[in-house]
């Protein structure tokens, strides 16, 4: 059986080791947009669709993001922006619906 000596180097406390700030850099902006701009309007109209088709649609967020295949995060963003837009609006109990255009 053999055993490891000792390392001749002394193994120094975390506490000692001194660090420099970290630094990081994004890349130049090169002006390409990286969402498919063509898909998410796609997807916009056929939310607005399904509420014009169905009147009196009542979606809630969770609804929504199953009905129309997208994250939770997505949904959120969407809906939001065709509430924004004032497309849609949001009930006091959290359900989006087409807005009253009268």
């Amino acid at each position: 059986m053999s055993h490891s000596k000792p390392s001749a180097t002394p193994r120094s406390s975390l506490d000692a080791i001194r660090g420099r700030a970290a630094s990081m850099r994004l890349p130049a902006y090169t002006g390409l947009e990286r969402r498919d701009l063509q898909r998410r309007h796609a997807l916009l109209q056929r939310l607005i669709g399904e509420f014009d088709e169905m009147p009196g649609l009542r979606l809630s967020l969770a609804q929504a993001s199953r009905l129309f295949g997208l994250s939770e995060a997505a949904a959120t963003r969407i809906l939001a922006e065709l509430t924004e837009a004032g497309t849609l609006q949001r009930t006091a109990s959290d359900f989006y619906m087409l807005r009253d255009k009268r």
